[in-house]
């Protein structure tokens, strides 16, 4: 059997993200999935016939004596399984274990989940150097997956890949027999509920967010609800700071949940899906989960984002910063008649179905594998 081997930056980027196509090669291959060793809470999920390694790895740490422990523990797992293919994601991910396969000359196929801040947020000299780790990590991949064309274009003018060897995939994909189209008829008189699902980093808009909802409450004479859900990292100063957070305990009708695992069950109690981030997204998870429920959804007209919405019938676009646009749109939702937030949330299905299920993605992969062990 061949020997196929998955890496991520967690234990739960495997479980939400990845389950399903992680699972589907177990039937004809040995599974292997590289986990940081403090992130296994999810682990208990998956199949119990794929197996774990714990690799010493810190996404975000940037001491110099760690990186190379990480790469060497990295390093260490490869050599001894001497897996045939290594499926990656994330960033440092796709730089280590790219330049490992590089130099064991191993299939390597990463997926670029979107770029994040790195290309915004560093200095000259730190972004010069992961473009350098990054070209030559990728320089002699087996194919590379995008999940959004804005992000292959970005890394094909900058030299990181070429064209020849990439394809876009519609996002992580989701699972649409687990998250069935859930009816929501809301008369004028319910209660609408908007939901913000994410890490609370400012650049997801959070803090917009908070400031449009508390504009809405002054408004809306009708019922509504605020929930934020996501993970909060007081040490990172991208988040928000942690006096706001203390602060939404103050705010009426808005509730901040923290880390959840049952984020299905909050988006079927909600009435609208909101991210109006300006962070370098692949395709949002929780867009597309909020499209396969059939919730309306609010974001931004930005690569990722841009491809869920479509416009007036899944949803509106919100630009970027501007808590004044983020407003008039949560308002223009709360005000649609019954009948056509009803249409809306039927369309969020249909296009769930078309352009996100996560069998494309599966197909996409295994396809790719069979090609690869048969070269």
């Amino acid at each position: 059997m061949k020997k196929i081997f998955f890496t991520a930056n967690s234990g739960f980027a495997i479980w939400n993200f990845r389950k399903r196509l992680v699972e589907s090669f177990i039937l004809e291959n040995d599974v292997y999935v590289a986990i940081p060793n403090t992130s296994k809470e999810h682990l208990n999920k998956l199949d119990s016939k794929i197996k774990f390694c714990n690799i010493f790895l810190n996404p975000r740490n940037k001491n110099i004596i760690n990186n190379i422990i990480s790469f060497i523990s990295c390093a260490y797992r490869v050599i001894k399984i001497r897996p045939d293919i290594i499926f990656s994601f994330t960033i440092k991910n796709n730089i280590y274990f790219g330049i490992i396969a590089r130099i064991l000359n191993i299939n390597f196929v990463p997926n670029i989940t979107g770029i994040g801040s790195y290309q915004n947020d560093l200095s000259s000299f730190k972004l010069r150097l992961i473009n350098f780790l990054y070209k030559f990590a990728l320089k002699k991949s087996s194919h590379v997956f995008f999940q959004n064309s804005n992000d292959l274009n970005v890394l094909i003018d900058i030299g990181i890949v070429t064209r020849e060897k990439c394809s876009v995939i519609p996002g992580s994909g989701i699972d649409l027999n687990d998250f069935k189209f859930i009816p929501n008829k809301i008369e004028p008189e319910d209660q609408f509920t908007f939901i913000f699902a994410s890490r609370l980093l400012l650049a997801k808009g959070i803090k917009e967010f908070i400031d449009a909802s508390i504009q809405v409450k002054k408004e809306i004479s009708r019922p509504l609800k605020f929930i934020i859900c996501g993970n909060h990292d007081k040490e990172d100063s991208r988040y928000i700071d942690k006096q706001a957070l203390i602060n939404i305990k103050n705010i009426k009708d808005m509730d901040y949940l923290g880390n959840v695992d049952n984020i299905k069950d909050i988006i079927i109690s909600s009435s609208c899906v909101i991210l109006p981030t300006y962070y370098n997204e692949g395709v949002p998870r929780i867009l597309i989960e909020g499209l396969a429920l059939g919730r309306p959804i609010i974001t931004t007209d930005l690569p990722g984002c841009n491809e869920t919405i479509i416009e007036g019938k899944t949803g509106y676009f919100v630009k970027p910063k501007n808590v004044d646009d983020l407003k008039v749109k949560m308002i223009k939702m709360v005000n649609l008649e019954p009948n056509s937030y009803i249409e809306m949330t039927k369309y969020c299905r249909k296009h769930a179905e078309t352009s996100f299920s996560d069998e494309k993605i599966i197909q996409r992969y295994k396809s790719l594998s069979h090609s690869l062990n048969n070269d």
